[in-house]
């Protein structure tokens, strides 16, 4: 009984000690490393013989595209988005813009009154939000019409939508 090595019939062939794992020369793929394709799939050798019959560059077995690790963030807010009910939806937008009017508006006042008529009296960005929230404890119109004028504003631009779309179809 002739024991088996890892290679042994390959060792007559002066490729397979490069690494390229053909058993034939006269079978060498130009540039891939790979058997030719030339034979059908039941002329393929049994599977113990040390190699993967499924070593065609993808012609017998196709790779699978490769998955993105990260999830695609778009389509998981669109996935989330639309599995809300339409009035929970309405009510995210609405917070979202009361969001934006406490948070992002104060700021954006801060950096237009800045390029416009010079540094904040109060001292830096920081002071003039600190004043801001100050202000809206106290309950001034002007501040709370600065946080509340997003919503406001999207809920008078659904009305006005409605309007204009019973106008035209009744």
């Amino acid at each position: 009984m002739i024991g088996q090595a890892p290679r042994t019939e390959l060792s007559s062939n002066f490729l397979a000690c490069l690494g390229t794992g053909i058993d034939d020369s006269d079978e060498f793929a130009i540039l891939r490393l790979r058997i030719l394709l030339g034979v059908e799939i039941p002329e393929i050798t049994h599977t113990d013989d040390c190699r993967s019959d499924f070593c065609h560059g993808g012609a017998i077995m196709p790779a699978r595209p490769k998955e993105s690790r990260l999830p695609n963030p778009l389509s998981r807010i669109r996935t989330f988005w639309s599995a809300q009910s339409p009035m929970r939806r309405n009510l995210l937008v609405l917070a979202f813009a009361l969001a934006f009017g406490l948070l992002v508006l104060p700021w954006l006042i801060w950096i237009a009154g800045s390029a416009a008529l010079g540094p904040y009296g109060g001292g830096n960005v920081l002071h003039f939000i600190g004043d801001f929230f100050v202000a809206l404890a106290h309950g001034e119109l002007a501040f709370w019409l600065i946080v509340l004028g997003p919503p406001v504003f999207l809920i008078l631009a659904r009305l006005l939508w409605w309007a204009v779309f019973q106008a035209r179809t009744g």
